[in-house]
């Protein structure tokens, strides 16, 4: 795998070298494990803009952003889809009540604003400007240990205070957030995860690639991390059909893989998380002729980019046509080129490389967000070049550490909070953009 990877590393420095500048929304590979026929089952064990900083009352995981371009209508009107719970054109909820002094000891705050003008993308990647405004009336649940509810303020947030009068009770929380009917910019709020939990019986299905499969041990990847983390909520079942080496093609909603694998499951599965699109452009790229040119791989990018689009909107509605309230949660991948093992390989044309592809990956995190009621795991905004280098187990899969990010990223935006220490580690203050124009 690894020499794979190293020969499709070299080709993407040549490219790049050339079109660094070129207009194309290239995403990063991930789980590149050698091609895979196109219809297969393999069996496998089920296993002036202001940037937010969502990190006010997190632990070092939570980063700041600031590298991500907040441009106010680059997500494509074809790429918004009309999903249950994000139509278009409602009205805002009416004004709340007057915003109380909050304590001096640690809370757990939701932020609710206008986003007036769609810049936000992600959890991680959203900003506050002059033309947005704060949502009242939005109402908040919180789960476990005690349940309590409010609603955001006129100045659009609601605080949770501790159980006694300086810290919380150590353990996990979930907060649901009832917005309203409109799009979601940040996409990051879970609609059918909190009331899962409430039921006390919860299902995530994970799907894709080698990333749930390769670079970590057993009981050290994501997904064991989000189980043990919502635990004591009940019956919570994580199955994990992902295999090595897989395209977005592979999972096309007529072939067998989707119809065998994923369908079948639909109807008692409360996520789908989904990890697809990287093997897309390795693949295209590493089993491009020696002698193709320049011109021949921008167009064989170029075309790969467009199929990844293509399928994974089909997976996208295939999956909402037989479970509307689904969470739908699709992974950004991390800038791979700006890891020291990449930079090993591209040479003297790493940073080249490396801005070729930040350009990129802002470009597919503006197709991606353009989908309504997707939710999205942001490891590319999330992760600094040393953190990167740290998560790694090889050019592209996660070691035990790079899973512990993951994990804490899809709990976040699943709605949890991690109370440690008396004060919330994750989750503790959260900004959630919505947009009701557009």
């Amino acid at each position: 795998m690894k020499a794979k990877s190293s020969v499709t590393v070299t080709r993407l420095a040549l490219f790049c070298a050339a079109f660094l500048f070129a207009a194309i929304p290239v995403m990063s590979g991930c789980g590149d494990d050698g091609p895979v026929d196109q219809d297969v089952s393999i069996n496998e064990d089920a296993a002036g803009d202001d940037v937010i900083e969502d990190s006010s009352q997190d632990t070092a995981d939570d980063t700041t952003v600031d590298r991500v371009e907040d441009t106010s209508d680059d997500a494509s009107e074809d790429n918004v889809e009309d999903l249950p719970g994000d139509s278009s054109g409602s009205e805002l909820p009416p004004d709340a009540v007057e915003c109380l002094p909050e304590p001096a000891g640690p809370v757990i705050r939701v932020n609710v604003y206008n986003d007036t003008n769609a810049s936000s993308k992600t959890d991680l990647a959203q900003s506050r400007t002059d033309v947005d405004t704060p949502v009242a009336g939005v109402p908040v649940v919180m789960l476990a240990p005690n349940e309590d509810a409010g609603v955001t303020c006129e100045e659009g947030y609601h605080y949770f205070a501790p159980e006694s009068d300086t810290t919380f009770t150590d353990g996990v929380r979930v907060v649901r957030i009832d917005a309203p009917p409109c799009r979601v910019t940040s996409h990051n709020v879970a609609r059918r995860t909190p009331i899962a939990l409430a039921d006390g019986r919860w299902k995530m299905l994970v799907m894709g690639d080698s990333i749930p499969r390769m670079g970590s041990t057993e009981g050290n990847y994501f997904f064991d991390y989000v189980a043990e983390y919502l635990q004591d909520f009940g019956d919570i079942e994580i199955e994990n059909v992902a295999f090595a080496g897989t395209e977005s093609a592979h999972w096309l909603p007529d072939l067998a893989n989707f119809q065998t694998k994923v369908l079948p499951k639909l109807s008692e599965t409360d996520v789908v998380f989904i990890s697809l699109g990287g093997n897309d452009i390795m693949h295209s790229m590493s089993d491009a002729p020696q002698g193709a040119t320049l011109l021949d791989l921008l167009n064989i990018v170029e075309e790969a980019i467009t199929t990844v689009e293509t399928n994974l909107t089909a997976i996208f509605d295939a999956i909402r046509e037989q479970n509307p309230d689904v969470d739908i949660v699709w992974l950004i991948y991390p800038n791979y080129a700006e890891s020291d093992l990449w930079m090993q390989s591209t040479g003297s044309y790493a940073e080249m490389v490396a801005n070729f592809f930040e350009e990129k990956l802002i470009g597919i995190m503006s197709w991606a967000s353009g989908i309504d009621g997707l939710l999205l795991v942001d490891l590319f905004s999330r992760l600094s070049k040393d953190e990167l280098d740290a998560s790694l187990a090889d050019e592209l899969h996660y070691n035990a550490g790079g899973h512990r990010i993951l994990a804490d990223e899809l709990f976040k935006i699943l709605g949890g909070v991690l109370i440690s220490g008396g004060e919330p580690t994750i989750g503790g203050e959260r900004f959630i953009g919505i947009n009701c124009d557009k």
